[in-house]
């Protein structure tokens, strides 16, 4: 697939077969289809129904232009998409010195459930051995994985606001919690799109699965797949985490002003807070795609990452690029 920036020129021949794969799956034409759009009770092709919302998404990094993939039903949803991973398709390539890989994000519906829909029937069914036995070591390998996610989504005294941090239950973060798409998590989204996310033929579907389909995946000539919730998934998260934060931060909800106040006060902080963590999940993802760093280097780069990304711009002199630049460098450094 010949999707290659300035600085991709020594894979060239990688990206010419990639170009051929490309062309015949129609991912350069963005034809939506009203027939494509209202798809929701017959089965969906992901070679072609899917790569019909496909679209080639360029970006600007480092004076290089580079070419990502978006999956998106809207236009606002494509904007939504890019801003999001330009900004940290940016920082990776500037430290990582080398390309980030031809990657694809996927921009969720909002008349679609989370990936974790499925992963969730997934264990379930594993649990209640209805799937082959062939397949248990996959439901491990995701569990191990979303265990992983929780562990990643931690807030500090910072993002409290207080003394004292915030606890917010891992299931109330889900909805606007986006995910790497990898391994088995990848092949388990793209049978519940196939299946247009119908619960009763999502289960039949695990039912009958074997592991020679588990193991294929459609979405493999990508170097990344990152799955992003839509836009308004946060504004519904916030909505349930406000009433948490009140009662323990022991805000008197009977009185408008403290209300106001509190609201006032803990948007912001946990806006800011869960978008590190959003950011920091698909830097994540590039780091493991496309370097060649240890496991513990890239936790270590990542949680550099992250603490930079609270930047003040109070009396720094360096942009907030800069300083994120910068501060991951010296964790390189440190490693090394």
């Amino acid at each position: 697939m010949c999707l290659m920036s300035a600085f991709q020129q020594s894979v060239a021949s990688k990206w010419l077969c990639r170009l051929w794969l490309f062309l015949l799956l129609g991912l350069g034409s963005f034809v939506i289809t009203d027939a494509a759009a209202e798809q929701t009770s017959e089965q969906r092709d992901l070679s072609s129904d899917f790569q019909a919302f496909v679209e080639l998404a360029p970006f600007e990094v480092v004076d290089q232009h580079l070419t990502i993939s978006v999956f998106a039903r809207s236009k606002a949803d494509r904007r939504y998409a890019e801003g999001f991973a330009e900004e940290v398709v940016d920082i990776t390539y500037a430290t990582l010195g080398k390309s980030t890989g031809y990657g694809l994000v996927i921009v969720g519906d909002k008349t679609e459930p989370h990936p974790m829909f499925i992963y969730q029937i997934f264990l379930r069914m594993a649990r209640e051995k209805r799937i082959r036995t062939e397949l248990v070591p996959a439901a491990d390998e995701l569990e191990g994985m979303i265990q992983e996610w929780e562990d990643k989504v931690q807030f500090d005294e910072r993002d409290g606001g207080g003394k004292h941090g915030i606890d917010i239950e891992f299931e109330t973060l889900v909805p606007a919690l986006p995910l790497p798409l990898e391994g088995v998590a990848s092949k388990l989204y793209q049978i519940a799109w196939v299946e247009a996310f119908d619960e009763h033929r999502v289960e039949q579907r695990l039912e009958a699965l074997t592991l020679e389909e588990l193991e294929s995946d459609e979405l493999s000539f990508y170097d990344w797949v990152f799955f992003l919730p839509h836009r308004g998934a946060f504004s519904k998260v916030l909505g349930d985490v406000i009433p948490i934060y009140m009662k323990q931060k022991k805000v008197n909800i009977f009185q408008a002003a403290a209300v106001r106040v509190a609201v006032f006060t803990f948007k912001p902080l946990i806006k800011g807070a869960f978008e590190r963590i959003r950011k920091g999940m698909l830097h994540m993802t590039l780091l493991r795609a496309v370097s060649d760093y240890s496991e513990s280097d890239i936790e270590s780069l990542l949680e550099a990452y992250v603490k930079a990304l609270r930047f003040d711009g109070k009396a720094r002199g360096q942009s907030e690029r800069e300083f994120v630049i910068e501060k991951i460098e010296e964790q390189k450094v440190e490693n090394a």
